[in-house]
């Protein structure tokens, strides 16, 4: 199956974890309409850091927005 990836390029503080998580229920209600055929591919959800990232990969925010489907990687995505 082809991966797409979801990237969003956001300031990296906890205050900011709702600001992506909200982005985050938009596209994935997007995807149930105009962006169905999309929904094909595996995808991944990505969070990248705009600049410093002011919170640890273990913080309960960040724990949670992972939960819902959201990997943060700090300032560097690497793509396999």
């Amino acid at each position: 199956m082809e991966m797409i990836y979801w990237v969003e390029v956001h300031p990296a503080s906890l205050r900011e974890v709702d600001v992506v998580a909200q982005k985050f229920a938009w596209l994935k209600g997007w995807l149930l309409t105009d962006g169905r055929r999309l929904r094909e591919f595996d995808p991944q959800y990505i969070w990248v850091s705009s600049g410093e990232t002011a919170f640890t990969q273990g913080s309960p925010q960040v724990r949670s927005l992972a939960q819902k489907g959201v990997r943060s990687v700090g300032r560097r995505l690497s793509i396999p």
